[in-house]
C-alpha cells in the first residue's frame, strides 16, 4: 500500500512537466523553425559550420531555392553568429549587394536568408563562376554549382546558344577551330580585336605573336565553353563567340593583358571586357604602353624620415607571428578588413598583413569584421 501511495503523485506530476516543456519549446521560436525548414534537400552547402575550436568557428553557408515559392536564396546559419545585413555577390564585371530578407534566433543559433531577384540569378547563370563575399571572405562558386542550386531559371536559348567542344587548332590570335558534337566550326572571339599575326616574319608584330601564344596556352587541345549569338558570323563566315577555358573568359584575358582591344559597347559580357581594358590602360600593358592612363615613372625619391607602416607581413606560409595574431585582408570593395582571433572567418582568412592590436589595424586603414 505504501508503494502505491508514492507512485500516484509521480504518475500525475510527470506528464505535467513534459507538457510544460513542450509548450515552452513551441513558443520559443516558431519562425526560426520555419526558416530551418526552408532548407530543402536541394540546397548546396558551400561551407560547413564549425563550432569548435572556438578560434576557428564559422557559420554554415549554403545556396538553394525556397521549396514554397521557388525563390533562389543564400543562407547563413550558425551558433553565436551576428547576422550581417548584406552579402556581396561578384560575377565577372558585376557586383551585387544582397540584402537580408529575414532572420531569426533560437537561443544562441541564428539563421539568415538573403533572397535573389530573378535578374541577378540570370546574370549569375550566364557567368563562368562567381564569388560570394561574406564579411571580407571570398567563397568561389563554380558555374556547375550555380546551375544545380538556381538552375530553375536558365537564360532563354532564343537570345543565346551555349555549347562546348574541343579545340582542334588555334588558327590565329583571335580564331579557333572547334569540334562541337559531330560538326567542326571556325570560331572568332566576339567583342575584341587583336593585332595581325605574321607567322612567317618573326618579330614583325610582337603584340600579335604574344596574343597567339596566350590563346594557345589557354585553349589549344582543351574543351572550351562557347556563348554564341544565333547564326552570327564575321565576314569570313566564322561564328562569333565568347569563349571560356575553365573559369577564364579568353576574350577578357587577351584584353586584360593588353593584347586586344574592345570593339563592342553593348551586350553580354561587355562590362567585363571594358573593365579589363581600363585595367590594361592603367597598367600600360601591351598595346597600351605609353597610354595617358598608364602610370608615369616614379619621381626621384626625396630623403625624408618616413613613418613606418603599422603591422608586418605574414611569413612565406601565410602565417602571422604569435605576437601579431590579428589578420588583415582586402575585401571585395578593396577595403582592408581585419579578423581577430575568435572571429567566424579568422581560421580561413589568409592574411596580407598582421597586427598586434586592433588599433594598429585601424591605423593601417582596415575596418573590423562584422562577424
Amino acid at each position: 500500500m505504501a508503494r502505491s501511495v508514492h507512485r500516484a503523485p509521480n504518475m500525475t506530476f510527470r506528464p505535467r512537466i513534459l507538457w510544460v516543456s513542450l509548450v515552452a519549446a513551441l513558443a520559443l521560436a516558431p519562425s526560426a523553425v520555419a526558416l530551418e525548414r526552408e532548407r530543402a534537400p536541394r540546397d548546396l552547402v558551400l561551407l560547413e559550420e564549425i563550432r569548435e575550436p572556438w578560434e576557428r568557428r564559422q557559420p554554415e553557408l549554403s545556396i538553394g531555392t525556397n521549396p514554397a515559392n521557388g525563390v533562389p536564396h543564400v543562407r547563413l546559419a550558425g551558433r553565436g553568429m551576428r547576422v550581417p545585413p548584406t552579402l556581396d555577390l561578384l560575377c565577372p564585371g558585376k557586383r551585387v549587394v544582397l540584402t537580408l530578407s529575414r532572420s531569426d534566433h533560437v537561443e544562441d543559433r541564428a539563421v539568415a536568408v538573403y533572397d535573389l531577384p530573378a535578374t541577378v540569378v540570370q546574370a549569375a547563370l550566364r557567368s563562368p563562376a562567381c564569388e560570394l563575399w561574406v564579411v571580407g571572405a571570398a567563397i568561389p562558386v563554380r558555374r556547375e554549382i550555380l546551375d544545380r542550386a538556381w538552375g530553375g531559371t536558365p537564360p532563354a536559348r532564343t537570345v543565346q546558344e551555349l555549347a562546348s567542344g574541343r579545340v582542334l587548332q588555334v588558327t590565329g590570335a583571335d580564331t579557333l577551330r572547334v569540334a562541337i558534337g559531330e560538326r567542326v566550326e571556325d570560331i572568332r572571339y566576339r567583342g575584341i580585336e587583336t593585332r595581325a599575326t605574321h607567322l612567317l616574319t618573326p618579330g614583325r608584330d610582337a603584340g600579335g605573336r604574344a596574343a597567339l601564344a596566350v590563346a594557345r596556352r589557354l585553349a589549344e587541345g582543351k574543351v572550351v565553353r562557347l556563348d554564341l549569338e544565333p547564326e552570327e558570323r564575321d565576314g569570313d563566315g566564322r561564328r562569333l563567340a565568347w569563349v571560356w577555358s575553365g573559369d577564364v573568359l579568353i576574350n577578357t584575358e587577351l584584353v586584360r593583358q593588353g593584347l586586344a582591344k574592345v570593339t563592342l559597347t553593348t551586350g553580354r559580357h561587355v562590362d567585363a571586357v571594358q573593365a579589363a581594358q581600363r585595367e590594361a590602360q592603367r597598367a600600360g600593358r601591351g598595346m597600351w604602353a605609353g597610354h595617358p592612363a598608364a602610370p608615369r615613372p616614379p619621381a626621384p625619391a626625396v630623403a625624408t624620415a618616413a613613418t613606418p607602416r603599422p603591422g608586418t607581413d605574414p611569413d612565406s606560409d601565410g602565417v602571422c607571428p604569435v605576437e601579431q595574431p590579428i589578420k588583415g585582408s582586402t575585401g571585395s570593395d578593396r577595403q582592408c578588413v581585419f579578423h581577430a582571433p575568435g572571429g567566424f572567418f579568422y581560421g580561413m582568412t589568409r592574411p596580407q598583413r598582421c597586427y598586434s592590436t586592433q588599433d594598429e589595424a585601424l591605423r593601417d586603414g582596415c575596418r573590423g569584421s562584422r562577424l
